[in-house]
C-alpha cells in the first residue's frame, strides 16, 4: 500500500527505515498535528490514528481511531494532582476529538464494553475489537524456578510500590524465588526503592531498559509473570509472556480476565493478598495461563486496504 506515515520526531532514528513511502516527523503538539491534517485534508483515501487521539478536524475521508489508553475512562485515585490534572485534560481532547472519527479500534471486548458504558453517545458498531501486538520470541530456555517477572513502566497505575512491599513479606517468611523488574532511572523514587531493597541483600533484579532481544530471555526463563498493575487496556506483558510459556498471575481486574484464564489472581490493592500468590507459587504445582486473545494484525491491515 502506499502510506504516509506521519511520526514523532522523537523517534526519527530509532525505527525501521521506511522504504518508498513518505514519511512526516512531527514534534509533540497538538498544533502542529492540526497543521498537518488542515494542509493535508484532501491527500488521504483513509487515516489510521494510532496514539488514542482522532483527528482535530473533520476529514471527508474514512478515519479509523485506535484507543489504547484506558485511563481516559478512569483516572486512578492514587495519581497526584498533576498527574491527574494531565489525564483529565487529554481525557477531554479524547472525548472532544472522537466525533472526528468514523470508527473506534481496541484490543479487548472489556474495554469496549467500559468505553460504550462511559461515553454513550458512541455506537456499538463503530467501536471494532482488533488486537495485535509484536509476538514475543520463545528462546527455549531452561526455566528458573520459582522466578517472577514483571515488565512495565514505573508509572504509578503500574503498582510497584506494593508489589515491592508484597515481595518483601513473602521473602522474609519464605526466604525463596527471584523478582525481575524494569524499573528506568528516570522513576527516580522508585528506582532508589528498589536499590535500597537490593543492598539489603532481596533478590531482585533490575534489568532496566533493554533491548527486545535481551528481554525475550528474560521471559523465557521466567516461571512467572507477575502483573499488579491497577489499569490496563491490554496488558502487553501478560501476552509476552504467554508467547514464551510463563503462568500469570496478576490483578482481579477485568483486563486480566479478558486476555487470560490467570494462573491466580489478587486483590491488587492488597499487600497481604499479593505476598499469599508469592507464597502459593512456590509451594504448589500451579495450572497453566488459558490464553483468550490472539494476534489480529491481518485484520487491522485488511481494513485500510
Amino acid at each position: 500500500m502506499k502510506v504516509h506515515y506521519l511520526l514523532d520526531e522523537r523517534i526519527r532514528n530509532n525505527h525501521s527505515k521506511i522504504i518508498n513511502n513518505e514519511v512526516t516527523y512531527l514534534n509533540p503538539s497538538l498544533l502542529q498535528r492540526h497543521n498537518f491534517y488542515v494542509k493535508n485534508r484532501t491527500s488521504f483515501s483513509k487515516v489510521l490514528c494510532f496514539g488514542n487521539l482522532a483527528p482535530s478536524l473533520k476529514l471527508d475521508v474514512e478515519v479509523y481511531t485506535y484507543f489504547h489508553q484506558r485511563i481516559f475512562l478512569n483516572v486512578p485515585e492514587s495519581f497526584s494532582i498533576k498527574q491527574s490534572f494531565n489525564f483529565k485534560l487529554k481525557s477531554y481532547l479524547f472525548r472532544y476529538f472522537l466525533r472526528n472519527t468514523n470508527y473506534i479500534l481496541l484490543q479487548t471486548e472489556s474495554v469496549k464494553e467500559e468505553l460504550l458504558k462511559k461515553i454513550n453517545h458512541i455506537k456499538s458498531d463503530k467501536v471494532l475489537v482488533v488486537p495485535f501486538y509484536q509476538n514475543m520470541q520463545n528462546q527455549n530456555l531452561k526455566k528458573i524456578k520459582n522466578s517472577f517477572l514483571y515488565v512495565s513502566s514505573g508509572s504509578p497505575h503500574k503498582n510497584h510500590d506494593l508489589l515491592l512491599n508484597a515481595f518483601k513479606t513473602f521473602y522474609d517468611i519464605h526466604k525463596k524465588g527471584v523478582l525481575t523488574v524494569t524499573i528506568d532511572s528516570m522513576h527516580t523514587n522508585l528506582f532508589e526503592k528498589v536499590k535500597n531493597l537490593i543492598k539489603m541483600g532481596y533478590p531482585i533484579v533490575n534489568i532496566g531498559l533493554v533491548s527486545r532481544q535481551e528481554l525475550a530471555s528474560y521471559y523465557s526463563q521466567a516461571e512467572y509473570i507477575i502483573y499488579p498493575s491497577l489499569s490496563e487496556s491490554f496488558g502487553l506483558g501478560i501476552l509476552e509472556g504467554l508467547d514464551t510459556n510463563c503462568k500469570i498471575i496478576g490483578s482481579n481486574l477485568p483486563y486480566l480476565h479478558a486476555v487470560c484464564g490467570p494462573t491466580m489472581s489478587f486483590n491488587p490493592y492488597s499487600v497481604s493478598e499479593i505476598a499469599d500468590c508469592f507464597a502459593i507459587a512456590i509451594n504448589n504445582n500451579m495450572k497453566k495461563t488459558r490464553q483468550k486473545v490472539f494476534n489480529e494484525i491481518d485484520s487491522l491491515i485488511s481494513l485500510l486496504k
